[in-house]
């Protein structure tokens, strides 16, 4: 899962292979997280820098389910780490 979701975070910061990126993530989110690995969430908020870099914004999620607006910051700062 680390190398799949490391994929989707590269296409997502360089802007290129975006479908590859998409797909990467998109099954990512198939498999269980490892210890250690980033989590679902982090590979659904890379999938959406994806969507927000194809420029389709009606295709993207609108946030993630059962996510608070703090939440998200908490979780946005434990990426930047």
């Amino acid at each position: 899962m680390a190398a799949l979701y490391q994929f989707g975070r590269v296409a997502a910061l360089s802007g290129e292979r975006i479908e590859r990126g998409m797909e990467a993530l998109r099954k990512c989110l198939t498999l269980p997280p490892a210890q250690g690995s980033p989590g679902h969430e982090a590979a659904q908020w890379r999938l959406g820098n994806l969507w927000e870099k194809k420029g389709d914004k009606p295709g993207r999620p609108r946030r993630l389910p059962g996510r608070g607006r703090n939440q998200r910051r908490a979780f946005s700062r434990r990426l930047m780490r």
